[in-house]
């Protein structure tokens, strides 16, 4: 056995030498995107700062957008929001709500995206268990199995809703589904 591993460890060992030469030399860089070198523009060429958005700037902008019935859009700077200012106190609304304008958005869409609306309930429940709205996030994420048509996964998150949450009003509207 341990003749095996030596003569296996004697055939690597060439190959590990070459590709560390290569290294050293820097005759085996990739010519991949990921692997060349990222330069930054300096303060010095004249281009102007990348505006800084702030928590208000976005919040405006993504209750507009949902006054508007631009969902897609009220959606995205909802999760923007989310994304960047995550330790604010409306971070949870604005998950909420990005979630509510996409489940919306899936309600009218021809080619509804309900993975999405999965995801982002799922993601509320996740990052916000205790909230007064985990149950009712917890059935969004079964709803939305439901409307992809993965019966199955609907089922079980319908049941261990009930579960959990055997006091949450939509306990009677998934009893139904679930039975």
């Amino acid at each position: 056995m341990k003749n095996i591993q030596l003569l296996h460890s004697l055939r690597v060992l060439p190959l590990f030498i070459l590709f560390g030469v290569g290294l050293l030399v820097g005759g085996l860089q990739p010519d991949q995107g990921w692997a060349k070198e990222v330069v930054l523009p300096s303060r010095q060429t004249g281009q102007a700062p990348v505006p800084v958005e702030t928590p208000a700037e976005v919040w405006q902008e993504a209750v507009e957008a949902a006054k508007g019935g631009d969902l897609a859009k009220a959606a995205a700077a909802y999760q923007r929001y989310y994304e960047k200012f995550r330790e604010t106190d409306q971070a949870e609304e604005a998950l909420w709500q990005a979630a509510q304008s996409l489940k919306q958005l899936a309600m009218k869409s021809a080619t509804p995206e309900w993975d999405n609306v999965r995801d982002i309930f799922r993601r509320y429940g996740a990052d916000f268990p205790k909230a007064k709205r985990a149950a009712e996030a917890y059935y969004e994420v079964g709803y939305a199995h439901y409307r992809m048509r993965f019966y199955r996964e609907a089922l079980i998150y319908f049941k261990l809703f009930l579960t959990r949450y055997p006091d949450s009003p939509p306990a009677g509207s998934s009893a139904t589904r679930a039975g």
